[in-house]
């Protein structure tokens, strides 16, 4: 029976669907969840429809787990378009690596990949395998796609549980759902499937708030400890609980930090000189909350062994910072762009990524990242402006992190430009960046090598209109929020020589190109204000006046602000930009007018060269 429901998808997606249309398909779908008290098994059976070499790369096949989640009984077949089977998997072509190769950290997460190809098109790949759980917080977070570039014919999620075993639900983009009780078991199905596609666009919400997804929790459940999740209190005192065990700084850790800060009388300023000595001598080793568990290692662990991940790093300082009588709370937090949706219901598996710490103060309040190079007390663009949880016993609450503002993230760019030939002209950049400028230079300059490193900087900062030949990066002191680069180059793109006039090139620096109105199929998601301020000064070639007027302008609406300015001595013509973009999420029912505030600047910067006139001749 299963074989032929097999071939019936093929078949009938082949009927349906032009091979040209799409390079492959995950044709069909079903996951098999069966919930105990104690265990968690979970079955899942796909099959992806190869239809050119373009989709061959869906057939490389990657199965994710750990220690907490054995896989087992995978089985697979190359089938051809009639559903007939060309060859099976054999055991020996089952590959398993490390999901993390690059760390000794953690090596308990593994990936087992293989992969099954033919030389005809279309075919099909049919495979299935099993993972088994002892220890869990979630049952399932189900997205059926492979690739949001890709349709999904049918997809079916099925859940049994027990009678008396409480779950909580949350779903999208479902096309039905159906209960059912049988011999003493709750079965809940879900069926839906993927073939309006949606593409990502700029500025839009994360792409899984439009995919189909079902997420279901156990309101009890046993992971390290046993625990609940049915409010945000009680998840809170387990995650307290749970790491109750970590805390064991070594005494000489705790006798050598009281040293180091014993002449220092106010908190901030301690923690300051510790959160420094944290960045000097440990070490960041990227593992997801997701991969790595929500079990923090212990503070001895980090001590001897110099690394850790986001939890690691976070409950290490925590220690650090009570074995002196300060406060710090382990805080759970989603980290990245763009900021996904939050349901206030408690759900940690849909949240939360990544662990910093709130640290508050009489006269401050502190948010510091452990794994973080930049700053002291510096948040940025991966963690501002969103619901973290923080971890208290008996008053664990969610809070949200600070957001920018747009002289936080102020990008101002300084361009002075002369005439050397007749064609030709230097330039001279000071430029300082705040914000997501500030992060990419700062990776640049301490994570990069100098090779990399001088290749991204001359390309960003000439932006296509001149050559670099020489530029500095300032340094601004550790705790800087802001990176400043003066740079030096040449053009022979921004002058140009007709008889009488001598044309100079404006160089702008142009918003993202948005979709028109009749096109964009999602809202627009800012999640922190883009803000840019631009002076360009040009030095009035000798012999030649401005035959231009340049206008003044001043743009404000609800989406954000446009101001430009020009300002004129004998021999130099100053022009300023300013623009503003808020922060904000903006339905599609108000991107009409978002639009045409982009489109209102957009055609002031269409200005784009400058007339001069040869005022005598010799």
């Amino acid at each position: 029976m299963k074989q032929a429901l097999l071939i019936f998808g093929i078949l009938f997606s082949f009927s349906h669907l032009k091979a040209q249309q799409y390079p492959a398909e995950l044709t069909f779908h079903k996951t098999v969840i069966k919930a105990g008290n104690k265990t968690l098994t979970e079955t899942v059976t796909n099959q992806i429809t190869i239809f050119n070499r373009t989709g061959e790369k869906y057939a490389a096949i990657a199965i994710y787990g750990n220690k907490l989640n054995k896989i087992s009984n995978i089985e697979a077949s190359l089938l051809d378009k009639q559903g007939r089977t060309i060859r099976k998997l054999k055991k020996n072509e089952i590959k398993q690596r490390s999901e993390f190769s690059s760390s000794t950290f953690y090596d308990d997460a593994y990936v087992l990949e293989f992969m099954l190809k033919h030389n005809e098109y279309p075919y099909v790949i049919s495979y299935s395998y099993q993972k088994q759980s002892s220890q869990f917080i979630l049952l399932e977070d189900w997205i059926p796609v492979l690739s949001s570039s890709i349709p999904t014919r049918q997809a079916i999620l099925e859940i049994r549980t027990p009678i008396d075993y409480k779950i909580r639900t949350s779903e999208q983009k479902i096309r039905k759902m159906s209960t059912d009780t049988v011999n003493g078991q709750i079965i809940y199905q879900w069926i839906t499937d993927y073939t309006n596609l949606i593409q990502p666009e700029i500025y839009s919400p994360p792409i899984t708030e439009f995919l189909p997804r079902v997420s279901v929790f156990p309101l009890q459940f046993k992971y390290v400890i046993e625990g609940a999740q049915d409010n945000w209190e009680n998840f809170g005192n387990w995650l307290y609980r749970l790491s109750a065990n970590c805390s064991d700084l070594p005494v000489q850790q705790q006798e050598e930090t009281r040293i180091r800060v014993k002449n220092i009388s106010d908190d901030r300023e301690k923690i300051r000189v510790l959160y420094h000595r944290l960045q000097d001598q440990t070490r960041y080793v990227n593992i997801s909350l997701k991969a790595g568990g929500l079990l923090p290692y212990p503070a001895s662990y980090v001590c001897t062994n110099k690394y850790g991940d986001c939890k690691a790093l976070s409950f290490y300082f925590k220690t650090i910072l009570e074995s002196i009588g300060i406060q710090a709370y382990y805080t759970l937090v989603y980290a990245g762009n763009p900021i996904p949706g939050f349901d206030t219901t408690p759900s940690p598996g849909l949240h939360f990524n990544h662990v910093i710490l709130y640290i508050p103060l009489p006269q401050d309040t502190l948010w510091l990242d452990c794994t973080s190079k930049q700053a002291f007390g510096y948040l940025g663009t991966f963690t501002q402006n969103r619901l973290a949880f923080i971890v208290d016993k008996d008053n664990s609450r969610l809070i949200r992190t600070p957001a920018l503002r747009p002289e936080d993230v102020t990008i101002s760019r300084s361009l002075r430009i002369a005439q050397t030939t007749e064609t030709s002209a230097s330039v001279q950049l000071s430029n300082r960046y705040k914000g997501n400028g500030f992060e990419y230079f700062s990776t640049l300059d301490k994570a990069v090598d100098a090779n990399t490193k001088d290749h991204a900087v001359r390309y960003k900062l000439s932006g296509n209109y001149f050559n670099i030949l020489s530029y500095k990066i300032h340094d601004q002191g550790r705790d800087a929020d802001s990176i400043y680069i003066t740079a030096e180059g040449s053009s022979e793109k921004l002058i140009s020589l007709y008889g009488d006039e001598l044309i100079l090139r404006i160089p702008r620096y142009e918003l993202p190109d948005f979709e028109a109105p009749g096109k964009r199929k999602t809202p627009v998601q800012i999640d922190h204000p883009i803000h840019t301020v631009d002076s360009i000064q040009i030095l009035i070639p000798e012999g030649y006046g401005l035959s231009d007027s340049i206008p003044v302008c001043v743009i404000e609406t609800p989406f954000g602000i446009y101001r430009q300015s020009v300002g004129q001595t004998d021999s130099l013509l100053n022009i300023r930009q300013e623009t503003c973009v808020f922060a904000g999420k903006y339905p599609l029912s108000l991107y009409a007018d978002f639009h045409a505030f982009i489109q209102l600047i957009t055609k002031q910067n269409q200005t784009k060269y400058i007339t001069f006139q040869k005022t005598h001749k010799p």
